[in-house]
């Protein structure tokens, strides 16, 4: 995994990964700034549900944790 690409037309820029283990953060908020949003017509409160995530790792980099040899918690 390797920084992307960016920025692009969506105003998202370049970010690197770091090699510390991280948490993964689901922010399932909504904005106008990506898609114009009629807020009238939404109904509050409302549920989302995730049903599931997907996490992929490097071929041979296998670790199973939160405690890295390099990086100890």
């Amino acid at each position: 995994v390797g920084p992307d690409n960016g920025p692009d037309g969506s105003g998202v820029g370049q970010r690197l990964i770091p090699e510390e283990p991280m948490s993964i953060v689901l922010n399932l908020g909504i904005s106008p700034n990506w898609q114009t949003i009629d807020f009238s017509t939404l109904i509050f409160p409302a549920e989302m549900l995730v049903d599931y995530v997907r996490v992929y790792q490097r071929k041979g980099a296998i670790n199973v944790g939160c405690s890295p040899k390099d990086y100890p918690t």
